[in-house]
């Protein structure tokens, strides 16, 4: 699971790594003053690749609508929480493992800015699910 907090300007990512450790992103400043912390990892961080990956949130589009009341059954994979002021959007991304071989795997959302839950497709989750060594030089 991964999450990005943004409270005033400071901005956290945190992940926990398939052996199970876990690391933290954090952004803080602005322009000349703007710093990166990697910890959990002995990766050298690319700020541009942090940077770009944080962008990239704001252009999550959906697939289509779904109804608030169907049996989706999915597992949280992705929990994302954007804060601007006062107020904090979240997004749940949920994954559908695919029921036979074969069969893809297939993701929806949910999010705290809409009361329906929509289809996301496969490829734009993966694009928000980064390890630090995504993030490497």
């Amino acid at each position: 699971k991964r999450a990005l907090i943004n409270l005033g300007g400071n901005v956290y990512a945190y992940g926990t790594k398939a052996d199970g450790s876990s690391w933290t992103l954090a952004r803080s400043g602005e322009g000349e003053n703007l710093t990166w912390n990697l910890s959990g990892s002995d990766v050298e961080l690319d700020s541009q690749k942090a940077t770009t990956w944080l962008e990239s949130l704001a252009a999550l589009s959906t697939t289509g609508w779904l109804d608030n009341d169907s049996d989706l059954n999915g597992t949280l994979d992705t929990l994302v929480a954007i804060g601007e002021g006062e107020r904090t959007v979240t997004l749940e991304v949920y994954k559908i493992s695919g029921s036979s071989e074969g069969e893809s795997d297939s993701y929806y959302g949910k999010c705290s800015e809409t009361p329906y839950p929509f289809n996301i497709a496969a490829y734009s989750v993966q694009k928000y699910q980064k390890n630090p060594e995504d993030l490497a030089k």
